[in-house]
């Protein structure tokens, strides 16, 4: 059976999908998913900012309202 991945990888990933459009938005997704740590492995401005242009990306570079969450 494979590793599972970390909570940053799976953070990553799910910005790729195109399906959210918030931080908010994949924190929950990966608390369903079971993940730990979540509040403390995305705090980081930087990592925020990656997965924001990740997900407007994603969604063809669309910006949002959302786009100064912390």
């Amino acid at each position: 059976m494979p590793d599972r991945k970390t909570t940053i990888e799976r953070a990553f990933e799910l910005a790729a999908t195109g399906r959210y459009r918030t931080i908010t938005e994949i924190r929950a997704a990966l608390r369903q998913d079971r993940y730990e740590m979540v509040d403390s492995t995305l705090a980081g401005r930087g990592i925020r900012d990656q997965l924001r242009r990740l997900m407007s990306a994603a969604r063809g570079g669309l910006a949002e309202d959302g786009a100064t969450e912390a």
